[in-house]
């Protein structure tokens, strides 16, 4: 029986993580009888990651990978997911399941009664102290910089673009993604900005967040990166 559901984690050296966020996708699928597979895709990383998820592959028939060597960024991997999934919902997230499995049946029923995309906003719980207390204050601050040149350049209202969980429905996902042009972390921004121009509906959802894993991003070299890819958005759009 083809899956009903999708859940695509792109991976960059991710060792450390990526063998327990597996076990825990599967503990929790298994336990709420979800029909559902796992894509990881890896982006040129180097490291033992590939023989992390090799491994798990033979434990986990649901598993299956995309062992890329160059090293192409978030946006082009979560594409490439997509491309090779089935479901009619696609889940897309972080190597160290920030937001742990506890949203998903949210994400996958607000996906079922009418939204075309569901964005996880961590700045929709009251006590935002308690789901940004690990992050550190330079990525807080470059978050909320970067929050600010959204609402001003783009129109973008959502005061969280860049959380790392995102629900999708297929027909939405083949419409919307090979419109895409940002391959890294701009992917999530002109993935809401093209969303919202073709007139879909957007669902956000309140999460805490639960591990805060090291982060990929080095704060100066890729908030430049950013603030072009948010000019390029702009200049397209």
């Amino acid at each position: 029986m083809a899956p009903k559901i999708s859940i695509i984690i792109p991976v960059y050296n991710d060792a450390t993580h990526i063998g327990k966020s597996i076990d825990a996708l599967e503990n929790f699928l298994n336990s709420e009888n979800i029909n559902a597979e796992i894509i990881i895709v890896n982006d040129g990383g180097k490291d033992a990651t590939a023989k992390i998820v090799e491994d798990r592959i033979q434990k986990y028939p649901r598993v299956h990978f995309i062992n890329r060597n160059v090293n192409k960024g978030k946006g082009y991997s979560v594409r490439e997911g997509v491309k090779a999934s089935f479901g009619d919902f696609i889940i897309f997230t972080d190597a160290d399941l920030p937001y742990g499995t506890r949203y998903f049946k949210t994400i996958i029923e607000f996906l079922k009664s009418g939204a075309d995309l569901v964005i996880a906003n961590r700045n929709l719980i009251f006590n935002v102290k308690t789901s940004t207390s690990n992050i550190g204050a330079a990525r807080r601050f470059t978050h909320w910089g970067f929050a600010f040149l959204v609402r001003r350049l783009l129109n973008l209202e959502f005061s969280d673009t860049q959380a790392g969980l995102k629900g999708i429905k297929r027909e939405a996902a083949f419409k919307i993604l090979p419109k895409l042009k940002m391959d890294r972390y701009a992917f999530d921004l002109e993935l809401l900005v093209e969303v919202q121009k073709a007139g879909l509906k957007i669902q956000e959802i309140p999460v805490v967040l639960e591990n805060a894993g090291q982060s990929n991003i080095k704060i100066a070299r890729d908030s430049f990166r950013m603030f072009i890819d948010i000019i390029k958005i702009w200049l397209n759009y």
